[in-house]
């Protein structure tokens, strides 16, 4: 089983993209989803309140949030 799982990898090696930047890193990891945003310029992703400019106000944006974040709220 091991030598299968191992030859499968090595069938895809060619794909793997290498990234040498840290912040290209955490940006490959961020969790996004639409929000609309409240008359009060408010959000709420994965629970949490977050305050927005109040020129967003009825309209839908999107929020970038690092997943280890997301997962722990």
């Amino acid at each position: 089983m091991l030598f299968i799982k191992l030859a499968q990898y090595l069938s895809q090696v060619h794909r793997l993209k290498v990234v040498k930047d840290p912040e290209e890193v955490n940006q490959l990891f961020l969790k996004r989803v639409n929000r609309r945003v409240n008359n009060d310029a408010t959000i709420s992703p994965a629970g949490r309140l977050f305050e927005v400019s109040p020129a967003f106000t009825g309209q839908r944006i999107e929020v970038a949030m690092n997943r280890v974040i997301w997962m722990r709220y």
